[in-house]
């Protein structure tokens, strides 16, 4: 094809040429000679005559929906949940409750039964070759179990992946919520951002058992110096829910337990020594709280101890020696931090009037559900985690 000079018109633009008057006149009498007929076009006769002759399609009539006999909206697990909520709440005005991210395994599984597991849904045999209670009893879907009939135990913590793909999905969903609105990226300019809190904190767990009951004593190392004591606390555990997620790669446990102030144990053994890096996130009477333990269960003599207050609290690398029945774990959980408002909830629940605390059941749960399955894909931000310095470019 010739290229077209420049400023040239193209060819539907260009001027139409007339041509020159005939040399010769021409006879009106005599017949104009008309160029051959052309063959008629058979494929767009063939796809005219179809046309004409299919029907015209009647439009599905739009349906809608209402509810069956008028029944409100079921949540699966909801309505347990906020019962066992309830029930707890009773107890005690101090009353904790939360839920952790872990596994449900079996204890000792057979090999068959691991086998069966391992090519079930590629997620068992992941941490530590344990086959999840959902594999073993058949449990397709979210559901709560109950251990003591199915076997089984649960595991609080989750891998390191997990830990800093949180920690940076979280950061990003903080760090927007302080961002004035034009400085976001354009599709959450105007988005409405809860107020959120970041807490980070380093503390030093001695943990005593004292007339079967633990007994912690925690030591704030965020500052120098000496021996901060923080808070001393006793913590008995009520009750518990355990619940499979068999379409993650995690489980829940929802935990009540109840938190009273102690006296400072005299002449008493540590069992346990825990140094705790956690960086908890607050919004809307909640907290998300990602942490870093290391534990600490045998030869626990004062030296060690003492030893392992300064490093954490220098921030420097902690004993790893497993003469010390050292363990590193990652820990989340989903915390009600704002305990005056659950019991004002459920106060004005058992007096016939349950909006409040049905919807901090509600809202509870959908959160603890939505931070089991952002867990479970370490690929996936949020659109609200995303800041405009690293992912305006993606």
């Amino acid at each position: 094809m010739a290229a077209r000079p420049v400023g040239a018109q193209p060819p539907h633009k260009r001027q139409r040429v007339h041509a020159p008057p005939p040399a010769h006149p021409q006879n009106h009498h005599q017949q104009e000679q008309q160029p051959p007929p052309r063959p008629p076009n058979t494929s767009q006769q063939e796809a005219r005559k179809k046309q004409q002759q299919q029907a015209p399609q009647p439009k599905v009539p739009q349906l809608r929906f209402t509810r069956l006999l008028n029944f409100q909206q079921i949540n699966i697990l909801h309505n347990e949940i906020r019962h066992w909520m309830y029930e707890q709440c009773a107890l005690s005005p101090t009353i904790e409750i939360e839920v952790k991210l872990g596994r449900l395994v079996v204890i000792d599984p057979e090999p068959e039964e691991m086998e069966h597991a391992s090519g079930h849904n590629g997620h068992a045999g992941t941490t530590n070759d344990a086959l999840r209670v959902h594999d073993k009893v058949g449990i397709k879907s979210l559901a709560w179990i109950d251990l003591q009939k199915t076997g089984g135990r649960f595991e609080s913590t989750v891998n390191e992946k997990v830990f800093r793909h949180l920690n940076l999905v979280l950061n990003g969903w903080y760090s927007n919520s302080h961002l004035a609105p034009h400085r976001r990226l354009p599709a959450l300019r105007d988005h409405p951002f809860p107020k959120l809190t970041y807490v980070r904190s380093r503390t030093v767990d001695k943990i005593y058992r004292i007339d079967g009951t633990n007994v912690r004593v925690s030591l704030d190392a965020n500052r120098g110096g000496g021996e901060v004591v923080k808070e001393v606390i006793e913590k008995k555990k009520k009750s518990h829910m355990n619940l499979c997620c068999p379409s993650c790669q995690w489980d829940l446990r929802l935990s009540a337990s109840i938190e009273n102030p102690a006296p400072m144990p005299r002449g008493e053994i540590v069992t346990t020594l825990r140094a705790k890096d956690r960086i908890s996130y607050q919004f809307q009477g909640f907290s998300i709280d990602i942490s870093t333990i290391h534990t600490y269960s045998q030869g626990l003599t004062k030296p060690f101890i003492d030893d392992v207050v300064q490093k954490f609290r220098a921030q420097e690398p902690l004993p790893t020696d497993l003469q010390y029945g050292t363990l590193r774990t990652f820990e989340v959980e989903l915390e009600i931090a704002n305990k005056e408002y659950m019991q004002s909830a459920r106060k004005l629940m058992a007096e016939n009037n349950p909006f409040q605390f049905t919807e901090l059941c509600y809202f509870f749960t959908q959160h603890a559900v939505q931070l089991v399955e952002l867990a479970s894909n370490s690929n996936y931000k949020p659109a609200v985690s995303k800041l405009p310095t690293t992912d305006n470019k993606k």
